[in-house]
């Protein structure tokens, strides 16, 4: 543990609670960089997903105002902490978007989709069978990005 002097007073943290605190920070200046490309209106175009250009007016000059304070305090804690910036891995973020893609994938089988009502059997014969070749598909790439080298195992 090391008492680190900043702006907010001596902070004493071990190693686990500066990685949490990191974290924290991190995933926080994320946020504000999302809501800003919502607010610019910046989206990608999806075939399955509309989006409804609903903020209020005035809000992307209201959330600069507010962010700017924000961004700042944000800042001046990660150096008042001694944070350094926190490489992510291009490969570790793909894997675990890959991996969460393929549990809703298992859990949208028809022996799993009963829970929300009865099954029609056109749900095995014809969701089932697409189903798992994107399930396959997803899980080829997962164990790709999962391997050493990034090379295709098997």
């Amino acid at each position: 543990m090391s008492a680190i002097p900043s702006e907010f007073g001596p902070v004493i943290l071990n190693e686990a609670q500066r990685r949490h605190f990191g974290v924290l920070l991190g995933m926080l200046e994320d946020t504000l960089f999302a809501i800003e490309r919502i607010a610019r209106e910046d989206t990608e175009p999806a075939r399955l997903r509309g989006v409804e250009h609903d903020l209020p007016g005035g809000f992307e000059a209201e959330m600069q105002r507010e962010f700017a304070p924000v961004r700042a305090r944000l800042h001046a804690l990660a150096d008042g902490l001694g944070l350094d910036m926190r490489l992510e891995s291009d490969a570790r973020r793909a894997h675990a978007l890959l991996m969460a893609a393929i549990v809703r994938l298992e859990d949208s089988t028809s022996d799993r989709v009963r829970g929300y009502g009865a099954v029609d059997p056109s749900v095995s014969r014809v969701m089932d069978p697409v189903i798992g070749e994107m399930h396959a598909s997803l899980t080829r790439l997962a164990a790709r990005l999962a391997a050493p080298d990034g090379r295709r195992e098997g």
